[in-house]
């Protein structure tokens, strides 16, 4: 019997060409370790980023929700409600949402300018606290005579 060969070359006497070393096993898997871990790490990145997106947006809808109440409000009362909170829906109860009214006055008598503001805490693992803003010009102008 000959010389058996493999990938093109021939194995010496009483070498064998069987699987990989020890060593580049090891070198192999700590590469797929370290790969696997980005990829784990940036899964749970984007789970967080998926749950701050959606208290945003409920946030920006509660806030739209109440500028679309102010409007209807009259405008003469409109400065009563000064630092005054509202509720905001959407939120669970460990997010301790607030919202807080804003009204000030501009040089023009006619016209008020309406900030409100929604403060949340993320229950992802960063437990920050986030807030967003809106702002509005509310007018006493009723049409033309």
């Amino acid at each position: 019997m000959g010389r058996m060969r493999l990938f093109g070359k021939k194995a010496g006497k009483g070498r064998r060409h069987r699987g990989f070393t020890l060593l580049e096993v090891l070198v192999a898997s700590a590469i797929f370790a370290f790969c696997l871990s980005g990829l784990i790490l940036t899964y749970m990145n984007l789970i967080v980023l998926t749950d701050l997106t959606r208290d945003l947006t409920i946030a920006n809808k509660a806030v739209g929700s109440e500028i679309e109440e102010l409007k209807r409000y009259p405008f003469v009362n409109l400065a009563a409600l000064n630092n005054t909170a509202f509720v905001v829906d959407g939120f669970a109860a460990e997010n301790n949402a607030t919202g807080k009214i804003l009204v000030n006055a501009t040089d023009y008598s006619d016209l008020k300018v309406v900030r409100l503001l929604v403060t949340f805490k993320s229950h992802g693992w960063q437990n920050r606290t986030y807030s967003t803003e809106m702002s509005t010009l509310i007018t006493n102008y009723t049409g033309v005579n």
